[in-house]
């Protein structure tokens, strides 16, 4: 219920509220602080308005005509009147200011003057009679409120005062700059006039549309066991602030969305026993509240709870609520000095811990974020976890754990998605393991498109011919070392030779043999349109692997490790840097893949633990696996055919080739032959221009 201005007949002024408390202050106003003599023509102005009239009780002499003295005269008797008979507030207001005045520890001075401030912004009469006050100073606001109130200079000082209760919780601010209306210079927190009027059952629930106790945590801290050091040492800071009483104690969390923060928050707070309390993000409408609104519910909130035992406040989705602009022509711009400092004093100032949240701090001064006491990043979960809570989402769901598996691969799958992609297949399940999977992957992947990521949520990869390491032509034992990763899986391997060797799938191979997953990257990825995104986003790269324990494969290398003496811009030498500068940190094991080793740097080669070069296949290897491919399409070939020598005319063939001419008879009826597999090596050795003939004709050789 909105209280709206009362400009009507109020001959029963007991009936409000606020009793006759308005005609009261309306009249000291006017006669104590002669208010009256501000109007050029005050009788006229006095008798024609029934807004101030109705306000004391006189709105019958409304358009009358009468004398000054007399009508001077009937104001000071009604003043006389009312000062007597003063019934103060009542029912729900009184209630509500008085549980307000406790939560927040206000004094009688201070609760005086907020109910003033409540009445005089809902009731016209009272504002207009302090219009006649004319323009005010902060100084002439405070004197007028002593008299109005009847209160002390110094009580009004005090309660008015910047480190007053009043201002530090957001609830009532006197403006201080300029002059203006009495009305204009009280400025009392939005929304706290409707919530002071309406019926309320319980003190803290009165203050919902600020903040509110915040839901029980869905997850426990052994699901965030990826992070225990940062989750035990947030963990213990906030039990020690509790128990010395420290001040200024703020944490901020931040990620992309949907990665656990706020429920990390939530672990937090219930594995310490804490009562955790949040900032609310909308009105009871469901409107979203602006940033300043929801700086002032903070304000209040720490007013408010620093009485409660054992409190922490989350404070989620801040992105609004840094007052910093960004200029995509010009970059950051200041910020209002005078604001940066205010905020500056919130976050070094205030009685209870805070959790501060944000998928991006981008935006956010560097003057605001190393006030923060503790700043984590959390990003997705790794491989393990995120299989853990699939599971727990998709519990009850006929999904194989083979597809979980597979999802769990996606390092984009964060927590929050599952959980609303499981409800919305959760609640329209057929029973089907098919049909359920296709749904889950279909909302899962048109989430992640919309963010930014691939819509493929599942990787099903062709493997048209198996990779073997014997039908590799590398320049060294790739088997030891292989062998060796498993015994220490770290170190930077550098690949090179032509398209189709092996390479990238090398990676996928010593992945899978040692168990771990891999992380796959490729220029495109990379590379940002601006100045310092591909750095960015490489520095990401290496956080993500390490991050999941994976094997880090980054393919078209030489897009990155070019040699530096050719470099026409700072951020060509930049980029090769922050590589460099990130593989020597790395702690996992790192592969590279290029066609074009002669362009790299050789700085960048020194840092290489192995420089490995897959080349073309040798006769040997090429027979062996062109009778592999066919046993696996179900043809046999014997060891002497004379198909052999056919093969011995190309020296150029890769294991690639092999897989691509497979893929092109994928759809033949009976699968390939081995003169079709003959003839499509044929075209792929032709394609690279590098034929050459060994004195044996093609014919002769199949025969």
């Amino acid at each position: 219920m909105t209280i709206k201005r009362k400009r009507g007949c109020t001959s029963e002024l007991c009936m409000h509220p606020y009793g006759n408390l308005p005609g009261i202050w309306a009249l000291r106003i006017l006669l104590d602080l002669e208010g009256w003599r501000g109007l050029s023509d005050f009788l006229n102005t006095l008798t024609s308005n029934g807004s101030i009239l109705q306000t004391f009780g006189l709105g019958h002499l409304e358009d009358k005509e009468i004398e000054k003295d007399e009508f001077l005269q009937i104001l000071g008797d009604r003043q006389c009147e009312l000062e007597t008979d003063n019934q103060g507030i009542s029912g729900v207001f009184k209630d509500n200011l008085t549980k307000l005045g406790e939560l927040a520890g206000l004094s009688k001075a201070e609760l005086k003057i907020l109910a003033f401030a409540t009445v005089i912004h809902v009731h016209g009469g009272l504002e207009d009679s302090g219009d006649t006050l004319g323009k005010m100073t902060s100084g002439t606001v405070i004197n007028a409120l002593s008299r109005i109130l009847d209160l002390s200079l110094d009580e009004v000082k005090l309660a008015l005062a910047g480190s007053g209760l009043l201002a530090r919780s957001g609830v009532l601010r006197l403006a201080k700059r300029g002059a203006g209306t009495l009305h204009s210079k009280l400025n009392l927190m939005a929304g706290l006039v409707d919530i002071l009027f309406e019926p309320q059952a319980d003190a803290l629930e009165m203050l919902r549309g600020y903040f509110h106790v915040a839901r029980c945590a869905e997850l426990t801290h052994r699901d965030y066991a990826y992070i225990n050091d940062d989750y035990q040492l947030i963990k213990n800071y906030l039990s020690a602030a509790q128990q010395q009483r420290l001040r200024g104690v703020n944490v901020l969390i931040h990620g992309r969305p949907g990665t656990g923060k706020s429920e990390l928050a939530r672990v937090v707070a219930q594995d310490l026993g804490f009562k955790l309390y949040e900032i609310s993000m909308s009105d009871e409408d469901g409107d979203a509240l602006r940033g300043t609104y929801r700086f002032s519910a903070y304000q209040l909130s720490q007013q408010i709870l620093a009485r409660q035992d054992k409190a922490l406040i989350l404070f989620d989705e801040i992105e609004d609520v840094f007052p910093e602009t960004v200029s995509p022509l010009f970059g950051r711009l200041k910020s209002e000095e005078g604001r940066k400092a205010w905020i500056n004093r919130l976050l070094e100032d205030t009685s209870v811990p805070a959790v501060w949240i944000s998928n991006g701090i981008d935006q956010i001064d560097n003057a605001f974020i190393r006030r923060f006491d503790f700043v984590l990043r959390l990003d997705n979960p790794p491989r393990k976890v995120r299989a853990r809570i699939l599971n727990k989402h998709l519990k009850g769901l006929p999904v194989s754990e083979c597809w979980i598996r597979k999802v769990a691969e996606n390092a984009d799958v964060a927590p929050a998605l599952v959980s609303r992609a499981a409800r919305v297949v959760g609640a329209i399940n057929d029973g089907r393991a098919k049909t359920v999977e296709a749904n889950l992957e279909r909302l899962l992947g048109h989430t992640l498109g919309a963010m930014g990521y691939t819509r493929k949520l599942v990787q099903h990869r062709e493997t048209s011919v198996t990779y073997r390491l014997d039908v590799l032509n590398p320049d060294r034992d790739i088997e030891n070392l292989v062998n060796g990763l498993k015994c220490q899986p770290q170190g930077r391997i550098l690949l090179y030779g032509p398209p189709g060797t092996g390479k990238t799938e090398f990676g996928r191979f010593v992945a899978k043999e040692l168990e771990k997953p891999l992380l796959v990257k490729r220029a495109s990825e990379l590379l940002g349109p601006y100045v310092g995104m591909t750095e960015k986003c490489i520095a990401g790269m290496f956080e993500q692997a390490g991050h999941d324990d994976a094997v880090l494969m980054l393919d078209e290398a030489d897009s990155f490790l070019q040699d530096r003496s050719g470099a026409h811009a700072n951020w060509e030498v930049s980029q090769v840097n922050e590589l460099l500068t990130r593989m020597e940190d790395f702690e996992g094991l790192f592969i590279c893949s290029t066609n074009l080793l002669e362009s790299l740097d050789a700085a960048s080669l020194r840092r290489f633990d192995f420089k490995i070069k897959l080349d073309y296949l040798k006769q040997d290897q090429v027979w062996t696996l062109f009778r592999h491919v066919l046993k696996s399409q179900g043809v046999s070939v014997r060891v002497n055919s004379p198909l052999r020598k056919g093969l011995e005319r190309y020296d150029n063939l890769t294991p690639g080739d092999f897989s691509n001419v497979v893929r092109q008879h994928r759809f033949s009826d009976g699968g390939i032959t081995a003169d079709q597999l003959l003839q499509g090596l044929a075209g792929e050795s032709a394609f690279k221009g590098q034929e050459r003939s060994r004195g044996i004709g093609f014919a002769a050789d199949i025969c």
